[in-house]
C-alpha cells in the first residue's frame, strides 16, 4: 500500500507541482557565464559626421575587428584580453608617410578585469598603454607640423590636456577603449523590465574638476525570453550648463584665451546626447549588437554646428 502511495503521489502531484513553475516575465539579469578560452571576434565600425549651417562638411570611417577572450576565470573575478586596433592615428588628417613612422602604435592588446557578474572593474595593463600612448604624442607635434620652432611648441600646446587625458587610466578605459565599456554597461545589475529606468547620471570630466551633470533614461524594447535576448534603448543627455563648462575649461588648456574669446563662449550653447541601442543574449552575458550615436550641436553667436560619432559593433 505504501508504495501505491508513493507511486501515485510521483505520478500525480510532481508534474503538477512542475508545471505550476513560469517564468518570470518582469524582470532581466545581466550575470555573466563564461569560461576560459570563451573568445569572441567583433567588428567595429566608426563613424564621424561633422555639418557647418546644415551642410555635411566631413564623413569620415573606419572599420576593424576586435576579440575579446577570457584568459582567466576565479570564483570573484574574470580576465579578459580585449586586441583591437588603435584608433589614435585615424583621429588626425596624416600623411601615408606619418601613418608609416607611427604605424608601430596601431595594435593593443588590452587585458582588464570584471566582477564575476561581468562589470567592468579596470585595466590591468593600462600603464604600459599609457607609456606607448605618451610616445606616440611626443613624436606627433614634429611630424604634423611644418617644422618651425614656433609651429612645433604651438601643436605640443594644443595637444597637452588630449595628451594627459589618453595618458591616464580614466581616460583609456572612457575614450581609447570605449567600446569596452560599452560591451560592460549593463552588467551586474537586475533590471525591472516593466517600465522605463529614469535616472540622474554624471560623466567624466576628462579636462579635470566636477563630473558633468546628465539625465539618463533605458528603456528594454524587446525580450525574448526562450532564446535569452533582449534590446535595450539607453539615451543620456547631458546638462547644456555643465557641458559649457566643461568645453571652456579644455579650450582654455589648449591655450584659446581673450577677451574676445570668453564673450563667444559665454554666449555659445551646447547640446550634447548619446542614443544607445544594446542587444544582448544575456545568458551566457555576449553582446551581439551595439549601436551607440553621440550629437553633439554648438550654437556660438549664431553659428550651428553639429557632430555625430556612430560608433557599431556587431558579433563576427
Amino acid at each position: 500500500m505504501k508504495k501505491l502511495l508513493t507511486l501515485f503521489f510521483i505520478s500525480f502531484f510532481i508534474p503538477n507541482i512542475f508545471g505550476q513553475v513560469e517564468t518570470d516575465t518582469t524582470s532581466v539579469s545581466f550575470v555573466s557565464y563564461w569560461s576560459i578560452g570563451d573568445s569572441y571576434d567583433y567588428k567595429v565600425t566608426k563613424l564621424k559626421q561633422q555639418w557647418k549651417k546644415g551642410v555635411l562638411k566631413k564623413s569620415d570611417t573606419t572599420k576593424y575587428k576586435a576579440t575579446f577572450n577570457v584568459i582567466d576565470s576565479t570564483a570573484t573575478s574574470y580576465t579578459i584580453n580585449w586586441k583591437f586596433k588603435n584608433q589614435l592615428l585615424n583621429t588626425y588628417k596624416f600623411s601615408e608617410e606619418v601613418k608609416k613612422e607611427l604605424s608601430q602604435y596601431s595594435f593593443t592588446d588590452v587585458i582588464y578585469k570584471t566582477s564575476e557578474m561581468g562589470e567592468f572593474q579596470g585595466i590591468q595593463n593600462w600603464e604600459e598603454i599609457s607609456k606607448m600612448t605618451k610616445e606616440l604624442f611626443t613624436k606627433m607635434p614634429e611630424l604634423i607640423s611644418s617644422g618651425t620652432p614656433k609651429e612645433i611648441k604651438r601643436i605640443k600646446k594644443a595637444m597637452k590636456p588630449f595628451a594627459e587625458i589618453y595618458s591616464s587610466k580614466e581616460g583609456i578605459e572612457q575614450l581609447v577603449l570605449a567600446e569596452i565599456m560599452l560591451i560592460h554597461f549593463p552588467f551586474g545589475l537586475e533590471y525591472d523590465i516593466t517600465e522605463a529606468i529614469e535616472y540622474d547620471d554624471e560623466i567624466t570630466n576628462f579636462a579635470g574638476g566636477d563630473p558633468i551633470k546628465a539625465k539618463s533614461k533605458l528603456t528594454f524594447d524587446k525580450v525574448d525570453f526562450e532564446e535569452e535576448y533582449c534590446s535595450i534603448d539607453h539615451i543620456t543627455t547631458l546638462d547644456s550648463e555643465d557641458s559649457k563648462r566643461v568645453v571652456n575649461q579644455l579650450l582654455k588648456k589648449m591655450g584659446m584665451k581673450g577677451k574676445e574669446f570668453k564673450k563667444v563662449l559665454k554666449n555659445s550653447i551646447y547640446d550634447i546626447t548619446t542614443k544607445q541601442r544594446l542587444e544582448y543574449y544575456y545568458y551566457p552575458g555576449v553582446a551581439n549588437f551595439i549601436e551607440a550615436q553621440k550629437t553633439v550641436k554648438i550654437d556660438i553667436n549664431g553659428d550651428v554646428g553639429r557632430r555625430v560619432d556612430t560608433v557599431t559593433i556587431e558579433l563576427m
